[in-house]
């Protein structure tokens, strides 16, 4: 089930930098004891990511979410790549938000390709914009995460579509499950 991007854009107004911390404030030493977990996106769908975080923290899913995309002025330099490199492979699970931009980086799609080398949990959030839907081809190549609201009520919850498990969509209640 793919996220309106419309939603994500209009949830990333509520996106508040505190609540995602890798250190503990006025430490650059001490991290926060959270899940990491890394986003793969386009630089232009910076507030869409926003808020994808605050749907997945409305959701009650406690995290830190690794989606800094740096100010690379050569977008795949060593150092850059090197850099992305360890922050993946410092998570536990990489979530690709795909977007038309996305699926067409091949700087995305390189983070993709190095997270599931290391054997991370990898899950496509599957979006839409109008009539046109983006996901990873082949789509069920990867599990599926969405956030959808909960029926008559302002809430939020996440489901997983398991690859292995073809139409059997999950509930996930806290990030242990991811």
């Amino acid at each position: 089930m793919a996220i309106d991007q419309a939603l994500l854009l209009q949830e990333s107004i509520f996106y508040y930098e505190k609540r995602n911390q890798e250190f503990y404030p006025g430490s650059s030493l001490v991290p926060v004891p959270k899940r990491r977990i890394f986003i793969g996106h386009a630089l232009e769908s910076f507030r869409m990511v926003e808020g994808f975080i605050v749907l997945m923290q409305k959701a009650g899913i406690e995290a830190y979410f690794d989606w800094e995309s740096g100010n690379f002025t050569d977008e795949f330099n060593r150092d850059a790549l090197r850099d992305l490199k360890n922050r993946i492979a410092r998570c536990e699970v990489y979530l690709f938000l795909s977007t038309e931009q996305s699926l067409a980086s091949s700087s995305c799609l390189k983070s993709l390709e190095f997270a599931t080398l290391i054997n991370r949990k990898v899950y496509d959030v599957q979006t839409f914009a109008g009539d046109m839907e983006f996901f990873i081809q082949p789509n069920g190549k990867y599990s599926q995460l969405t956030v959808e609201r909960t029926h008559g009520t302002r809430n939020y919850r996440i489901r997983v579509l398991d690859k292995q498990y073809a139409k059997l969509w999950v509930p996930i209640t806290n990030v242990s499950q991811l």
